[in-house]
């Protein structure tokens, strides 16, 4: 049976074979299995928290409701959506039904770990969408729809909290995550928390870290990998148009942290 390689570098969680790299968006978030059913019991009112947002599309309003389900009820999310998941694992490969088979590097073991975590961690804040975070967001893929990079590191070597930063002011804490490949947003979400091949963990980390309230999500192409999907973290977050330039604005804070292998997180606050 064909298989293609799941690479992971920096925010690189998984690249899709070429056939599911060639169908559009629309086709591919349909052909991927997975999405979690809307079984009752789940408060949609509640967690929907971008239902209403014009300036997102249905996928990336999509990927709120799906972190929003995990940050709510981590176990429930595990048992309902990713342990149904775990008879697609064969040895290194990971298949679904119809598709193409995927060499992981960890296996099962990722996948394990990652159910065990989420059974064991406690209910958090949800996220609330902050237009000027998924501003910074679409900037990164509109750049990286251009130049074919991957990373955290924008053309202008901006950085996360530059690019939030020109469209307001976060505080406390800011993050992001960078998945390349899925078009259905349980995918975007499950390889994320997954993080297969990824020591740190830290597309998980981010993702269920409590201080964070405010998110951003921004989907669209990307010229290696067909899709990519980038989401922004805040604490706290103010939209609002910044004065400074995109140059002082890398200068006013600066990372105290190294960034996750696949996350980046920077702790400090932002001061305008």
């Amino acid at each position: 049976m064909p298989f293609w390689w799941i690479v992971s570098c920096f925010a690189l969680l998984s690249i899709l074979p070429p056939e599911l790299m060639a169908q559009s968006p629309e086709t591919a978030s349909k052909t991927q299995g997975g999405e979690p059913d809307q079984e009752s019991g789940w408060n949609l009112s509640r967690l929907d928290t971008a239902r209403t947002i014009a300036y997102l599309n249905d996928l990336e309003k999509q990927v709120v409701l799906e972190l929003n389900k995990v940050r709510s009820d981590p176990g429930r999310y595990a048992r309902s959506f990713l342990i149904p998941q775990r008879k697609y694992y064969a040895g290194q490969e990971l298949i679904y039904p119809g598709e193409i088979a995927i060499r992981t590097r960890e296996g099962i073991h990722a996948f394990e770990e990652c159910t065990q975590v989420l059974g064991k961690t406690k209910p958090m804040g949800i996220l609330t969408p902050k237009a000027g975070l998924a501003r910074a967001a679409r900037d990164h893929v509109l750049d990286q729809s251009k130049t074919g990079q991957t990373g955290h590191e924008g053309r202008d070597h901006s950085n996360v909290s530059g690019r939030a930063n020109r469209y307001g002011r976060w505080n406390g804490k800011i993050g992001e995550n960078i998945q390349y490949g899925h078009a259905a947003a349980a995918r975007i979400v499950s390889s994320l928390l997954i993080d297969d091949g990824v020591p740190s963990r830290g597309h998980r980390k981010i993702i269920l870290e409590p201080l964070f309230r405010n998110a951003g999500v921004a989907f669209g192409p990307h010229p290696k990998f067909r899709n990519m999907c980038v989401i922004v973290f805040a604490a706290e977050y103010a939209d609002g148009g910044a004065k400074n330039s995109p140059q002082a604005l890398r200068k006013t804070c600066r990372p105290i942290s190294s960034s996750f292998h696949g996350g980046l997180i920077h702790p400090c606050p932002s001061r305008l």
